[in-house]
């Protein structure tokens, strides 16, 4: 009646989750470059930009964080600069925000024309009350609400998982304890992770 883990599988290894987080920003590594923005911390940003990254912020809401650069809501649009990203790296804090489209409209808005957002979120998860989680998004509803609050399409939207590694995540088992063959597999009706890149057009704002 328990999980073998009860931290998503970090004591055990790489959750299996992340695992298909990762998999997506090394597709477009390429467009984590110049001034990049990350929440709560910017190891991603680092991994994954490395020297094509000139600056490097981190957003978050709790002054408590050490590694922040910026210390505010998201969903308030004063919080960050307009134009001022080439980068942000918005992983898993969709499902965490109350008014997630007031989000996207922000994150949008602060990047430069050009600029790219590539966002993941959870189609399944354990529930985790800190932060608390409020959402679960599919393919569809994640493309509508970035339509809704950019007025752009996605220029890639993906969906990871298949049935086994839903239940080895649910289970709290790490990616190493899967194959190669039970994690590359796609099953469309048992997603775990849907991401998306939204691409800024050059001439917005022009």
């Amino acid at each position: 009646m328990k999980p073998a883990s009860d931290r998503w599988g970090f004591d055990r290894g790489m959750p299996v989750d992340r695992h298909y987080i990762e998999h997506f920003l090394h597709k477009h590594h390429k467009a984590i470059s110049g001034v990049c923005l990350e929440v709560l911390n910017s190891d991603y940003t680092h991994h994954f930009g490395g020297d094509q990254v000139t600056q490097a912020d981190v957003l978050d809401i709790n002054a408590e964080n050490p590694r922040a650069t910026i210390i505010g809501d998201i969903t308030d649009p004063s919080t960050l600069k307009h134009d001022h990203y080439d980068c942000f790296i918005l992983t898993q804090t969709l499902q965490v925000v109350v008014d997630s489209e007031a989000l996207l409209r922000n994150a949008f808005a602060a990047m430069k024309p050009g600029g790219v957002i590539l966002i993941t979120t959870s189609f399944v998860c354990s529930y985790s009350p800190h932060p608390i989680d409020l959402w679960r998004f599919t393919d569809a509803s994640l493309r509508i609400l970035i339509e809704r609050a950019t007025g752009t399409i996605p220029s890639d939207l993906q969906c990871f998982g298949n049935l086994v590694a839903t239940i080895a995540f649910l289970k709290g088992l790490a990616a190493c304890e899967l194959s190669s063959a039970e994690l590359d597999h796609f099953d469309k009706r048992y997603p775990i992770i849907i991401a998306a890149r939204i691409d800024k057009p050059v001439d917005e704002g022009a």
